[in-house]
This record gives C-alpha cells, sequence and structure tokens, in this order.
C-alpha cells in the first residue's frame, strides 16, 4: 500500500509475488517468479497530470533466472504500449509514462541488482541507471491509466527476481 493508501492488487491468488524478509542486504523484497506474479494498481493519472517520477531498485539473481532463459522481462507498465524493459537479452523499448514507446532505447541489465529512475514531463524524457544519465528522448509524456509491476498488461513479460522499492 502506498502513502496515499493506494493498493496493488492481483485477481488471483497464485500471481501475488511473496514477500522475502532480509532478502537484498538484509532488508525484505517482493520476489516475482518469472511465471505469472504480477500487482495492478488502477488508474492514478489524476495524481500525475502534468509529470511523473519513478523510482525503483531491483535484482535479478542470475540470467539463468530469467522465465525461460529468453531474456525478456518488465520491471514497470504504465500504459499498455508494448513497453518492454529488456528485450532478447539486449535493449529496450521503454513506454513508462509515455504515450508510444521508443524503440531500442538502452541496454538494460540481465542480472545483477540496479536502481533506475525515469522522469517523463512535456518537455523530456529522461532515465538514469545506477546514477548515471542515459540519453534523454522528446517528450510524449502520458500518466498512463493502469499500472503493472512485476510484468505488462498481458503478462507476457513477467520478471523474475527481486523488487526491494518503487516510488512513483
Amino acid at each position: 500500500q502506498s502513502a496515499t493508501r493506494t493498493n496493488a492488487t492481483h485477481g488471483s491468488a497464485g500471481a501475488y509475488p511473496r514477500h522475502v524478509t532480509n532478502s537484498w542486504n538484509g532488508y525484505p523484497t517482493l520476489y516475482f517468479d518469472g511465471t505469472n506474479d504480477c500487482l495492478r494498481i488502477y488508474n492514478m493519472s489524476n495524481s500525475f497530470p502534468v509529470a511523473a517520477t519513478l523510482f525503483v531498485a531491483f535484482s535479478i539473481p542470475t540470467n539463468a533466472d530469467e522465465p525461460n532463459g529468453d531474456g525478456y522481462y518488465c520491471v514497470f507498465e504504465t500504459k499498455e504500449n508494448d513497453s518492454w524493459w529488456l528485450f532478447n537479452s539486449t535493449v529496450s523499448y521503454f513506454g513508462t509514462y509515455r504515450s508510444t514507446r521508443m524503440q531500442s532505447y538502452s541496454p538494460m541489465p540481465a542480472m545483477g541488482s540496479h536502481i533506475y529512475t525515469i522522469r517523463s514531463s512535456g518537455s523530456a524524457w529522461q532515465m538514469w541507471s545506477n546514477s548515471i544519465a542515459h540519453t534523454s528522448a522528446p517528450a510524449a509524456f502520458n500518466p498512463g491509466d493502469d499500472y503493472y509491476i512485476g510484468s505488462d498488461v498481458g503478462a507476457d513479460k513477467p520478471l523474475r527476481g527481486h523488487i526491494a522499492e518503487i516510488i512513483a
């Protein structure tokens, strides 16, 4: 639950991520199993009418832990625009807080622990990974409608790994 009392839910009891205590440097995480775990936050667009910033700390244990070994995942999706945080173990197609996704935006990690920041507004879209800025992209701000954590709208890009913190 967020500070604004917004609950993340899922329609199926078997699809909730598992709470793991003492997981990441002694702190708890949510573990997504890479098959069907996902959390959904219904429309929060009124909370982000003109700009949004996302901070997410996540960890992927090893390349072999990716579902089916295919190297695909989505950590946080805000709109159904075919967003991929990692595609084919090499690049990303980011659509978080955007009306359309970006084609082949930036290499993304296939394993390890990372902190990502995404800032989107009417003037620019910017992403940082582990405090390193990636190339800015043209503005295409869209607050989104339904938010998905640990996968995407269609649940075909599930994350196998841990999410320690999300601040949106």
